[in-house]
Order: C-alpha cells, then structure tokens, then sequence
C-alpha cells in the first residue's frame, strides 16, 4: 500500500511457487471465485448485472466484479485513499474520475460504475 509492502495471501503461495512447488490460484479477481459466492448463497440465478460488489481494491474488488459481469461500488477512502487525491474531488462533484483512474491505475482497466469516499451505517 503505497511505498509500504504489506504481507498477504499471496505472499505464501509466491513463496512456494519460488521453492518449486505447484500453485491454483482460486480467489479476487477470477470471476469463478465470485459466482462462487453465488452459488453458496442459493443466489446463481440472479443476473449478474443484479449484483453489486463493493470493495476498496482496484486489483481484486473492481476488477473481479468486471470480470463476473457485477457492477461495483469503490470505497475511495479505503485502501487507495492516499493514491487518489483527485477522487475526493470526483465525490464532491458527483462523478466517476475516469482519467484519474486511468492516470493511476492504466488505461483501459476496469473502472467502478460508483465510488463513494466511505461507506458506513
């Protein structure tokens, strides 16, 4: 996160992999580990375009709601909030920052259909 390298889930299996050993990926953002989730939950009839996945991960929510067909909601204030300057901008104004997303993150990479600075009840 930013200049600060966090160790995760991946982290163990980039490890093994290193040492030799076989790795299956299963998890954010493969679209299979999404509709997973609706299949467990009895939901797998529900159209895709239905479902709402919020997160706060470019790489894993967004992406992985894109690549199952889901529509998203970012959560700006999360993990990207020191990388995204310009979104708080975007919230006021209520509009999606198309090319403060594609200037951070890469042209042509899946972008939310929302965003929200932080989400709380």
């Amino acid at each position: 996160m930013g200049e600060k390298l966090y160790a995760c889930a991946g982290a163990v299996a980039d490890l093994y992999q290193d040492m030799g050993g076989s790795v299956q990926w299963f998890g954010k953002p493969m679209p299979e580990a999404l509709l997973s989730c609706l299949r467990e939950t009895g939901l797998q009839d529900v159209a895709g375009d239905r479902v709402l996945m919020v997160g706060d991960s470019l790489q894993t929510d967004i992406a992985g709601a894109d690549a199952a067909g889901f529509r998203s909601l970012f959560i700006a204030g999360g993990i990207h909030r020191d990388d995204w300057p310009s979104t708080l901008d975007a919230l006021e104004n209520d509009q999606l920052p198309g090319p403060a997303f594609e200037q951070i993150y890469g042209e042509g990479k899946p972008q939310p259909n929302w965003l929200m600075h932080r989400l709380i009840w």
